[in-house]
Parts: structure tokens; C-alpha cells; sequence
């Protein structure tokens, strides 16, 4: 099997796999030649060596679902679920980022990449509403009904599609047209409200400085979804650009597995030095980053780990990507109440962190003494301010959720313990 990797109908590179269904990239020289030539990944470099197991096999695995998602694919499609080359051959059509994959027939030739095909399936409210009423994820009714193929990552029940924000329209894409945003649906828990948390969350994000893409909440007669503008497409008019860009797990070459520090992925530490060495404007994003980091302890978002932070190319420059997931998983009680994904001085458990461990980590990342602690405060007074704004906002379209007093309660409650043990 080989793919030609393109971007915007240039060559990148040749992907193939060997009798063994072992994966080899290798770039062209004339896309290395190019001034304004990006990487397929930073663990990926430009040269003209062939790249391979296991960084190459550990970047594509990170491209598609997770876990049950992944599963509920396999089984519709008929693919083994453990198989990266099967993956690469189904969902090749719309890949996170800007590269299209083409597959190279047996005479060498390559079809001509088009969307002239594609169709859009429109996917009324109504019908989105009676598929989660269904017991089963909406992932997988589309899966199997319309024969979608969304290459998303991660375990979250969503899906891609193209939305019409004026009109609230979806459509799903049947084909190799790209998609314009993500729509996520609550989480099967009871009382879960995860659509509106992440709403409230991401609203407030942005109204304290952070670059997420503003979240757009659609309300049904018995469920709601929220609908995100996907950051790697740019729709110009009626045509719709590709942005490369990858995940901090592709970024440093780590297996998919093992996104989470405890379990062997990147730390903190090892995120922020990359970004400090590849940024093309390291100075703003190393302290969004930072705000990052304090933020979602303040709000319990233990969920924090090197997927939910990628790297953007776009116009010849290395940027951090906009922040998203982002949401307080600690008001959901053990096992998210605790445990933060990064280790913060050597401590995993946001109501241990002491003023000690944050001089740790400031020493670790090269900071001077207190800029963390007071990066904290500063988050904590800009979270006080516009939090009953951003629960305006909510109530507004959502006058009967309640998930917004609890994460309120808890910020109130680590606000307290970091004046306690950061001081």
C-alpha cells in the first residue's frame, strides 16, 4: 500500500507499507527545498532519510479515535481495531490537519484528489435527537447508518461535520470534501451536563485571555450539543482550507497510549521546552501555555494531558494552537476529582500542590521564583470577575442547568487552598 502526502495539491512525501505492514514515509525533495516548508511533524523532521517505527507508526496511530470509538469504527468498517495501516486506509479522506492522502494504484498513478463527490447529508436537530436517545453512541449511529467516517481523536462521543451557523444547520460529509467543525454531545453519565460545562468553561477561557475557538451551544427539545469551529480549517467563501497541525503527543513521539505523565508520557516541563524551541513567537505562547496551566487547576480540568495541546502551521510560522476540552472533570467526583494529568514539582494531586512544588516546576521550566504563584492569582482574580457573566451567558440559553453552581463551588474551594499553600 503507498499514499502521496499532499498539501494543497503539492507533494510532501511517499507513505507506503512493506510486506509486514511496517509504515515508511519519506519527503520530497523538492517540499524540503521550499522556504516555507513544514514538517509532517516535529518528531518527524525534514530530510531525506526514511522515516519509521516507531515515531512514524506512533504519529499516524495518534490521527484516529481512541479506546471504544476506535472499536465501534473497526466494527462497522470490518478492520481490525489494532491495525494503523487499515485506520490509514479508511479515514484517509479527512485527516486532523492539512494533509490529504491519495492512494497510489498498482501502475503507479495516483487519482486526482477531488471533492467534487463529496456529498452533504444534512442532519437535522430533530434526527441528531432521536440518535441520542438511542442506547448507544452518536459516533457509532453514524458510523453505521450513513457509513461516515470521521478521523477525529480521542474517546468523547462527537463527530465532524459542516455547519451552516446562521441558518443551525449540520451536514455530514459522505466523502473526501473537509469538514468545518465538531460537534460533542453530553457525556453518558447521569446529570453529566458536559455539554454545558465545556461551554461555560471554554466562555470563560476566553473572557480571561485564552485563544480557544468560541464554542456556539445548540439547543434541542431534549438534548444539547455544543459545536466548535475546528481550528485546522479555515472556510474562505465556499471554499474550505486545510491547516496543518498536530497534537503534543505527535510533536514528541509519543505512543498514543501513553498520553497521560503517570503512564509515560511527556511531562510539563518537556511541552513547554518544545514549544519554547519551535514557537515563532515563543514570548506569548509560552505564557499562554502558563495561563493554561494555572487555569485549569482552578478549575479542576484534570483532563489535562499532551493531546489536548497542539502545535499549528500556518503561513510559514509555529504557533500554539487554540485550547480546547477544556472543562471541570473534578465536579464529577473519583476518578477525576484529583488526579491533574502533568505532575506539578512531582505532585499529580491538585490539593496537594503546595507552594514548594510550584517553585519546583518554576525551576524546571528555567522561571524566575513566584511567576507561577502569581500568574495563579492574577488567573484567580480575572475567574472572579467574569465568572457570573459567563454563567449569564449559559443560563441564558439553559435557564434549568445547574452544573454551573458546582463548578463554581469548586473553585471557590481551590482558590481557597492555593491561598493557603501557595502564599
Amino acid at each position: 500500500m503507498k499514499f502521496y502526502l499532499n498539501f494543497d495539491s503539492e507533494r510532501i512525501g511517499t507513505l507506503e507499507t512493506d510486506s509486514s505492514s511496517r509504515l515508511s514515509f519519506e519527503y520530497e525533495q523538492d517540499w524540503c527545498n521550499r522556504k516555507h516548508a513544514f514538517p509532517l511533524s516535529q518528531s518527524l523532521p525534514l530530510s531525506q532519510k526514511k522515516h519509521g517505527y516507531p515515531v512514524l507508526e506512533n504519529y499516524i496511530d495518534n490521527l484516529f479515535p481512541e479506546a471504544r470509538l476506535r472499536e465501534v469504527y473497526a466494527r462497522a468498517q470490518k478492520i481490525p481495531a489494532h491495525s494503523v495501516s487499515a485506520f490509514l486506509r479508511s479515514l484517509s479522506s479527512d485527516l486532523p490537519g492539512a494533509l490529504e492522502l491519495v492512494q497510489v494504484t498498482e501502475d503507479g498513478d495516483n487519482a486526482k484528489v477531488s471533492v467534487d463527490d463529496s456529498q452533504l447529508v444534512e442532519l437535522p436537530l430533530q434526527q441528531l435527537e432521536e440518535l441520542l436517545d438511542l442506547d448507544k453512541d452518536v459516533y457509532q449511529s453514524l458510523t453505521e447508518e450513513l457509513n461516515a467516517r470521521f478521523s477525529i481523536a480521542g474517546v468523547q462521543d462527537k463527530f465532524t461535520c459542516r455547519y451552516e451557523e446562521k441558518e443551525k444547520r449540520i451536514f455530514i460529509v459522505i466523502g473526501r470534501a473537509p469538514t468545518t467543525h465538531l460537534v460533542k454531545v453530553n457525556i453518558r453519565a447521569k446529570s453529566s451536563q458536559s455539554v454545558f460545562n465545556e461551554f461555560l468553561c471554554l466562555t470563560l477561557a476566553e473572557s480571561v485571555g485564552l485563544k480557544v475557538n468560541q464554542p456556539r451551544l445548540l439547543m434541542g427539545q431534549r438534548h444539547p450539543v455544543l459545536i466548535l469551529q475546528r481550528y485546522d480549517r479555515r472556510p474562505e467563501g465556499e471554499r474550505v482550507s486545510r491547516i496543518h497541525q498536530e497534537d503534543f503527543c505527535q510533536a514528541t513521539g509519543t505512543p498514543l497510549g501513553n498520553k497521560y505523565q503517570k503512564d509515560g508520557g511527556p511531562s510539563f516541563a518537556e511541552v513547554y521546552n518544545l514549544l519554547r524551541k519551535v514557537s515563532s513567537h515563543p514570548i506569548s505562547d509560552l505564557d499562554q501555555l502558563l495561563t493554561w496551566l494555572c487555569f485549569n487547576i482552578l478549575i479542576g480540568n484534570n483532563d489535562t494531558h499532551c493531546k489536548n495541546l497542539s502545535l499549528i502551521y500556518e503561513a510559514g510560522a509555529v504557533r500554539l494552537a487554540p485550547f480546547y476540552d477544556i472543562l471541570s472533570t473534578a465536579v464529577y467526583g473519583s476518578p477525576y476529582d484529583r488526579e491533574f494529568a502533568f505532575e506539578v514539582g512531582g505532585e499529580s494531586y491538585g490539593d496537594r500542590i503546595t507552594k514548594k512544588k510550584i517553585n519546583a516546576l518554576e525551576k524546571e521550566l528555567s522561571l524566575r521564583p513566584d511567576v507561577l504563584v502569581r500568574k495563579m492569582h492574577s488567573v484567580i482574580k480575572a475567574v472572579q470577575e467574569k465568572y457570573p457573566l459567563a454563567q449569564e451567558v449559559l443560563r441564558r440559553m439553559a435557564a434549568d442547568e445547574t452544573i454551573s453552581d458546582r463548578i463554581w463551588k469548586f473553585i471557590e474551594k481551590r482558590t481557597r487552598h492555593v491561598e493557603k499553600l501557595w502564599s
